[in-house]
């Protein structure tokens, strides 16, 4: 198969002096780092840079979602940011609403516990409207579902998003598809190879970052966990998985700029890998970040923070142990 000719105009090969200008701008001011997540303990780590993705993962029940909540409050109640989020998974508009409110507070907004029980210490009736107008200034619910909408795929994701911004006049610092085994994966286009399909749209979301200067938030599952260690107690666990172990291979690590594994080890436990122990306590969540990209951003390593399930947020503190 020939190339045909190409137009001298459009080779794409430049030389440096012809970038004279944008590289001295750039010079004098990039900050390469990213803006803080609202944790101290997690910032020498990761921050949140506009214009390129974040990957998160985790298996079932392991607070990854709960995670990004807590990260999307954080991001607002700091910088301003405004979100446009799906959820799949984690109950209705109604439900979200609620517990981005709790997470705001740290307070709880029920009136009634899960018995029917009244609540103390709940937020009067001013408080919760004061809260509610914030969420609704930084928050905006993507629900296809309510829409009438069966399936969807990334491409259609980020139409919506364009368009919204568009007709409404909004900026979106973030977005979060969450889990991304919601959306059709048409694999007939790829010859049924899902690591092709996966490569092609995983290079959409980081097109999409750069293009409209934000960060698009993606979150997955593991593959097929086996929990072939036990605890000092006898509970069955499995480690933190691997980068190359994400659900759909090692595609994740070759597209991603950063990775970041949640990891809920079993608490209040002590884990036993060989001649590894490592005590656990209440809540404990382990942050891993796998891979990090661009420079500046931050780097690989391993942050704890601790799950309360009371106000359904993230600390920094140890929880005290019943």
């Amino acid at each position: 198969m020939s190339i045909p000719p190409t137009n001298n105009s459009l080779i794409p090969i430049f030389r440096p002096q012809e970038r004279t200008f944008d590289v001295d701008l750039v010079r004098k001011n990039r900050i390469k780092g990213g803006v803080s997540t609202g944790f101290e303990s997690l910032d020498p780590y990761f921050t949140v840079k506009r214009g390129f993705p974040l990957f998160i993962a985790g298996a079932p029940h392991h607070g990854k979602s709960q995670f990004v909540k807590q990260l999307l409050v954080n991001l607002s109640k700091l910088h301003g940011f405004i979100h446009a989020i799906y959820m799949g998974e984690e109950g209705s508009m109604e439900d979200i609403v609620l517990e981005l409110a709790e997470i705001y507070t740290g307070r709880k907004v029920l009136l009634h516990d899960d018995r029917g029980n009244p609540q103390e210490d709940v937020l009067s009736e001013q408080e919760f409207e004061e809260v509610f107008a914030w969420i609704d200034r930084h928050f905006y619910l993507i629900s296809p579902d309510d829409a009438g909408v069966d399936s969807f795929d990334v491409s259609m994701f980020h139409q919506w998003v364009d368009a919204y911004e568009q007709e409404h006049g909004v900026k979106f610092d973030t977005t979060v598809i969450d889990p991304w085994n919601d959306l059709v994966l048409d694999l007939n286009t790829k010859g049924g190879r899902e690591d092709l399909f996966l490569a092609d749209a995983l290079k959409k979301v980081r097109d999409q970052s750069r293009k409209h200067h934000r960060t698009d938030i993606i979150t997955t599952h593991i593959a097929n966990p086996h929990s072939r260690f036990r605890t000092e107690r006898g509970v069955q666990y499995s480690p933190p998985a691997d980068p190359h172990s994400w659900a759909g291979g090692q595609t994740w690590h070759r597209r991603a700029f950063t990775m970041l594994l949640v990891y809920r080890p079993p608490s209040p436990d002590t884990l036993k890998i060989g001649k590894w122990s490592v005590d656990t306590t209440v809540g404990e969540t382990w942050l891993l970040i796998q891979k990090s990209k661009p420079k500046g951003v931050g780097k690989l390593g391993k942050v704890t923070l601790f799950y309360c399930k009371d106000t359904n947020t993230y600390q920094e503190d140890r929880l005290d142990e019943d």
